[in-house]
């Protein structure tokens, strides 16, 4: 099944992904600041059959909600009440363990399912140099060659603290700075937002930190001007 995502980072976000995975699912990852016509395009394109939003990402979409593509059913990944038309992502964890706790037939299925590692994994929707985004198409074999070949040369594991702050829907963010981490036993924090960052960062203290040039050129120009 082809499964998007798009909310802001968040246990969530991150937990759907993994699962999506383990299940040889199709995650479509798409940033929650594109306006609806380009949202709607990748939903169409990656024939997504069921996407997962935050509040923010669903009353982007709640307003055209006829423009969807047909049958596709929408999971809220935050709030505990529901609303006409979606499921919530609380009812189908609590449904989850219920399965689980009755060793139901679809459980061992799902653990057992067999994983193609070159098989299409991700499709990634990136902006090119003109028109609409482009899907980029990865396997489970392209990430985790670029998890290992990065864990030789950036040393992390356990006891060390990592601040996830660019956006998770971003390759980057989501192999550099949640996959590897994971990897290697760390803990990961997500940062509120970009106005409590500093705030963040004395919160959590960490010790792993991966971000854009444009990010570190901000902090050496408060560095400097202190």
């Amino acid at each position: 099944m082809n499964v998007s995502i798009m909310g802001g980072n968040s246990y969530e976000w991150l937990l759907t992904y993994l699962s999506a995975h383990i299940g040889s699912g199709i995650v479509v990852p798409i940033d929650k600041e594109l306006y609806f016509e380009d949202i709607n395009t990748i939903l169409k394109v990656s024939e997504t059959k069921l996407i997962f939003v935050d509040n923010k990402a669903f009353s982007k979409i709640s307003e055209h909600r006829d423009e969807l593509p047909a049958g596709i059913e929408i999971v809220l990944l935050e709030g505990k009440e529901a609303i006409p038309g979606t499921i919530l992502f609380h009812d189908l964890l609590a449904h989850g363990h219920e399965l689980l706790s009755h060793n139901a037939p679809c459980v061992a299925e799902y653990k057992n399912v067999e994983i193609d590692p070159y098989a299409l994994a991700v499709l990634s929707f990136t902006s090119g140099t003109s028109g609409l985004t482009k899907g980029v198409m990865l396997s489970q074999a392209n990430i985790c060659f670029v998890i290992v070949s990065n864990c030789s040369v950036a040393k992390c594991g356990p006891g060390d603290q990592y601040l996830s702050v660019c956006p998770i829907h971003h390759t980057m963010e989501c192999t550099e700075g949640i996959l590897i981490p994971l990897y290697c036993g760390c803990c990961i924090a997500f940062n509120d937002s970009l106005l409590h960052l500093m705030r963040n960062l004395q919160e959590v203290k960490p010790t792993i930190f991966v971000t854009v040039p444009l990010m570190l050129e901000k902090f050496h120009g408060r560095i400097m001007q202190a």
